[in-house]
């Protein structure tokens, strides 16, 4: 299963937040590469579900990390799309929004949770590479 790229682009924005509050738009943009339309709809979508907060200086997230569940992220992110699963073999399944399972697999899981498990990743890769 693959996440839509709205999704993605919506998770990868809270934790780079997370770990760097008051970050702008134009700065995100330069430094990472990104298209600055599909920044401002995913952070207008993020704002309006509550995730995030614009403002005088940048953005930040609207509540701590350990409390932004990831599967309403999804449904956030969403709403209004078409989701579908994806499967191995490229085929696609019944849209998402129809079958809970997936955001629903993600509810009780946080932002925290997520930014744990990518610095373990990091971790690991980084003594591998030793």
């Amino acid at each position: 299963m693959h996440l839509m790229p709205q999704s993605d682009f919506a998770l990868r924005l809270l934790m780079l937040l997370a770990r760097k509050p008051d970050e702008t738009v134009e700065r995100i943009v330069a430094r990472h590469r990104v298209s600055r339309d599909r920044l401002t709809n995913v952070s207008r979508v993020l704002i309006r579900a509550g995730f995030i907060e614009e403002r005088r200086d940048g953005m930040r997230l609207a509540k701590p990390a350990a409390h932004i569940d990831l599967g309403a992220v999804l449904r956030a992110a969403h709403r209004g799309c078409s989701m579908q699963i994806v499967t191995a073999d490229g085929g696609r399944r019944e849209p998402l929004h129809e079958s809970p399972g997936f955001p629903v697999a993600l509810d009780g899981f946080s932002l925290a949770d997520l930014m744990d498990g990518a610095r373990r990743q990091r971790g690991k890769a980084r003594a591998r590479g030793s």
